[in-house]
């Protein structure tokens, strides 16, 4: 499957289409920051997002150890294989619906 990301397209997004994102973004493992800007959303709404995604097992949460720049451990996120499954069914019914159009 080729990186697709929607928020390319000019319009506003629906919640899958950013889960579909942050799902892509965070497929090698990412610190928060990075997935937010990545997937181009908001503080808040990436929380949520996230809060809701690991509920269902599409993403977890990781420890990244102490580095020399970071003196404490934090987390990062990595998406699982059911959310790349996710993100495939996502991508693939955005692309019928565009045949369609």
């Amino acid at each position: 499957m080729k990186e697709f990301f929607f928020y390319k397209t000019g319009r506003k997004r629906s919640v899958s289409e950013i889960m579909h994102d942050m799902l892509m973004t965070a497929k090698d493992g990412i610190r928060r920051t990075p997935l937010m800007y990545g997937a181009n959303v908001s503080w808040e709404r990436m929380h949520a997002l996230l809060k809701s995604a690991e509920a269902a097992g599409l993403i977890e949460k990781f420890e990244i150890q102490p580095s020399y720049w970071r003196k404490k451990p934090t987390h990062g996120w990595k998406t699982t294989q059911k959310g790349l499954e996710y993100a495939r069914g996502v991508y693939e019914n955005h692309k019928l619906l565009q045949e369609v159009k």
